[in-house]
């Protein structure tokens, strides 16, 4: 319940509330009442409101304000009771609650305009494919500077040899350093956007036709690409196959035998043999063979080559290729549809997704980090940042990352962000912490990146800090959670819990109550029914017909079946007049009556007719157990307020009438 509650909530945030508007400028803010120490303003009261009755047609009235109000002095109370018992100090709300906030600042610290302006970016690419072949020298993102130095002379040098005239399968064979080159040249084949990392994806769609890029930085090294061809997106293709697996160790004579086999099925299918039956018998695809070879929908790069090749080439759904080989074996491909690119509607979640796990999602980041830094003042000091380099350099051994928190240097200013001052002990601690997570560290070369990462972490830190002072849709929401979470607990313990806990007090509420939940007149009834008229009279034969000898329910089950084999349906119990259609159709008195109703043969035995009664706590418990958390609400709220005293400011609530009441 908790979970689904907060649920809830997220979900009404971010499609009704995850804006970014900041704060206007407001004048003192108009308290409506108070409650103890604590003051709810006006402002607050509308945009909760507001908020909580969007789809509400009755709201926006004199009366709806007033009952709702009502409502939020009683929420306040309690929150009021929450917060005097330092519920908001405990670990298990700071815990629950720091979890909440990380959630909710995310939409605040991701450049959202940037996103959108990738999303629409990635989905015009992919209605075009690429086809390229590229070269790659590989250096570490972390090398040092020789050796960064070394990957691009040799990357400029594959390029130069190209553009002097040079095959740029033949370069890519000698200089490339991806292990498929030797076979393939380079060549990649076709391919669409988010297929590739960015700064290839970026190469690709901006290099023309028949031109070699410049060189290029992706985490893997250095690249150069050559651009073959761009086409329209061929979609995907969902197909289904026959395979007979090949592996490149036969022997000659058992290739040919696997070559026969296919030829052989394909030959069946030309003559009309059953698609699905031959795909059983044969196929040695394990995992599609028993449903007739349907593979996943696939679009390029998403199978061997050779294998889109002959599906993409195929026309019209039932069209059957001629056997074909790839590196896994022999295949005949049977089309079952061609599927377009979907609308970006469809696509778009699943594009948001692969972008925040994109390289790409760094360009948003790096223009949000701009912004903040102008908006925050951001400072560096460049005299603390040597001397944090020279530490790390020159006293620091190699794999060993101490220093003396002592050291008075340390409390050098080496970061400014608006008016926090970050000095250099809490980079070094911040490196520390990276060391105990990366077994694997060395201060050099990775100083200067993780350097940036504290930067990155300190604006985003701070900003986050800032967030209730300049969004107003996040310090609502946010303070939301606060008394949300404190509230939850408070009513498990004193009201949802104590009402199921305490059977004294919801078996006194019950026999206060008890006559508001009465049982209208009701017939003690067996009810035998049949759709065999002639089974229906043996089986009361075998009864008969004295009824205050019958059997119970359970024995008359054993006979129906025992000797009737299920024939016949026993209902028997209770019943108030109408609560089955049966009742409707025979009078309603002592003694036994037939029906037909829905094609089926009824014989009632009313053996009792009760009067009204009081139903038991059993029968009605849940609905006892609500009407008792309800009161102990109630005895609660009073208790609160003779505890803390309460103001109602009547000249602010008039104003909250003037904006929000309907005219």
């Amino acid at each position: 319940m908790r979970i689904f509650w907060f649920l809830l909530i997220l979900i009404f945030f971010f499609s009704c509330n995850a804006t970014k508007d900041p704060k206007g400028l407001s004048s003192e803010p108009e308290v409506l009442f108070t409650v103890g120490d604590h003051a709810v303003d006006a402002a607050e009261f509308i945009y909760v409101y507001k908020k909580n009755n969007i789809n509400n047609e009755n709201a926006f009235t004199r009366e709806d304000i007033d009952h709702y109000l009502d409502l939020y002095i009683n929420f306040k109370l309690k929150v009021a009771e929450g917060f005097a018992q330092g519920r908001d100090t405990l670990p298990g709300y700071l815990a629950e609650l720091e979890g909440y906030k990380e959630q909710l600042q995310q939409p605040y610290l991701t450049a959202s305009d940037v996103t959108e302006q990738l999303v629409q970016e990635a989905y015009d690419r992919m209605r075009e494919e690429v086809h390229a072949s590229h070269i790659l020298v590989r250096v570490d993102p972390m090398a040092m500077p020789e050796d960064t130095l070394k990957a691009w002379e040799k990357i400029q040098e594959a390029r130069a040899a190209i553009l002097s005239g040079d095959d740029f399968g033949s370069v890519a064979r000698t200089y490339s350093e991806d292990p498929s080159a030797a076979s393939n040249g380079g060549d990649l084949g076709y391919y669409t956007a988010l297929r590739m990392v960015y700064p290839f994806e970026n190469a690709s769609y901006n290099t023309p036709v028949g031109a070699v890029s410049e060189p290029f930085r992706t985490q893997f090294g250095y690249h150069i690409i050559h651009v073959h061809d761009r086409r329209p997106t061929i979609g995907k293709a969902e197909a289904a196959h026959i395979m007979i697996r090949y592996t490149p160790n036969m022997t000659g004579q058992d290739s040919l035998n696997v070559q026969k086999v296919i030829n052989d099925i394909y030959a069946e299918i030309q003559k009309g043999g059953d698609w699905d039956a031959l795909c059983s018998q044969y196929s040695q695809d394990t995992n599609s063979k028993d449903r007739g070879g349907l593979l996943r929908p696939f679009g390029i790069n998403m199978m061997p080559r050779e294998f889109e090749e002959v599906a993409f080439s195929l026309d019209e759904p039932e069209q059957i290729s001629k056997p074909f080989a790839t590196p896994y074996g022999w295949h005949i491909i049977k089309l079952i549809q061609k599927i377009p690119l979907e609308p970006l509607k469809e696509l778009e979640p699943d594009i948001r997704s692969k972008i925040s796990r994109d390289s790409r999602s760094e360009l948003g980041e790096k223009i949000l980090l701009d912004r903040l830094k102008k908006e925050n003042g951001f400072k560096t000091f460049p005299d603390a940042e040597a001397l944090a380099f020279s530490r790390a350099s020159d006293q620091l051994p190699q794999g060993k990352w101490d220093y003396d928190p002592g050291d008075a240097a340390l409390d050098q200013k080496l970061i400014q962000v608006g008016d926090q001052k970050i000095i250099i002990q809490e980079f070094f601690d911040f490196v520390k912490k990276e060391q105990r997570a990366n077994t694997r560290f060395q201060p050099e070369p990775y100083m200067a990146s993780l350097y940036e990462k504290f930067k990155r972490e300190s604006i985003l830190a701070f900003e986050a800090g800032q967030l209730e002072e300049k969004y107003e849709d996040y310090a609502m929401l946010l303070r939301e959670y606060q008394e949300g979470i404190i509230l939850f607990d408070l009513m498990e313990e004193m009201v949802w819990n104590k009402a199921m806990e305490d059977t004294v007090g919801l078996k006194d509420y019950y026999h206060r109550h008890r006559d508001e939940h009465l049982w209208k007149e009701r017939a003690d009834a067996i009810i035998l029914s049949s759709s065999e008229e002639a089974s229906l009279n043996g089986f009361l034969e075998k009864l008969g017909a004295d009824l205050n000898g019958w059997p119970n329910k359970d024995s008359l089950q054993s006979l129906v079946k025992n000797e009737f084999k299920d024939q016949i349906s026993i209902t028997s119990g209770n019943f108030e007049k109408g609560s089955l259609p049966v009742f409707n159709n025979i009078s309603w008195e002592i003694g036994t009556s037939r029906s037909f109703l829905n094609n089926h043969h009824h014989f009632v035995v009313i053996k009792e007719i009760l009067a009204p009664a009081p139903k038991s706590l059993d029968e009605i418990k849940g609905l006892m157990i609500t009407g008792y958390q309800k009161e102990l609400e109630i005895r609660w709220i009073n208790i609160l307020k003779d505890k803390f005293p309460f103001n109602l400011d009547q000249n602010t609530l008039k104003n909250v009438y003037k904006q929000i009441e309907k005219e």
